[in-house]
């Protein structure tokens, strides 16, 4: 099965583990910090209702063992979609390509938390490996997204190349 918003391990794995084992190392490597450091991450309130609910600077409290001090920041954290994009270009800079291809939030290609609409725009830019996760969803009989529709309804788009037939639609949960 798919992890779902409740159990997925992507969030600790591929996010803060890595992250934190890369400032434990960091610190280990410039002494003359003495242990404390300030983790600044680009998370906003708006983006989801548990995100409006963090502190924008709070003490982590599982960095901050064996004489480490470690504050998390959100420097964004109050700012809309529009402001974040201002700064980024005020700073002459660009946005993760993957805005600029008409996505709407940086993830996986085909992320459980996903909108229809970056499921659907993750399909059209990456055909091949949209097939790949259609197909898996008809084999293992379970979807990604959580609202259970399979991957080729929930888009609108048809797998190129699937070697399985399309589900019966009377069978699926409405949208």
């Amino acid at each position: 099965m798919w992890p779902s918003a409740s159990a997925r391990w992507c969030t600790s794995d591929f996010k803060t583990g890595p992250i934190q084992r890369e400032l434990r190392r960091w610190l280990k490597a410039n002494p003359r910090f003495g242990d404390r450091l300030v983790n600044a991450m680009g998370m906003r309130a708006q983006e989801s209702p548990a995100r409006t609910r963090k502190a924008p600077w709070r003490r982590n409290a599982r960095m901050s063992v064996a004489g480490r001090e470690v504050f998390d920041w959100l420097p964004v954290f109050d700012l809309s979609t529009e402001d974040v994009f201002r700064v980024i270009r005020n700073a002459g800079q660009s946005p993760h390509p993957a805005y600029a291809a008409g996505m709407s939030r940086l993830s996986c290609s085909f992320c459980i938390l996903a909108s229809r609409a970056d499921l659907r725009r993750a399909a059209e830019l990456r055909p091949e490996l949209y097939r790949r996760y259609a197909e898996i969803e008809a084999r293992i009989g379970h979807t990604l997204s959580p609202s259970r529709v399979p991957l080729p309804r929930l888009t609108g788009i048809a797998p190129v190349g699937a070697a399985w037939p399309a589900p019966p639609t009377d069978s699926l949960q409405s949208c």
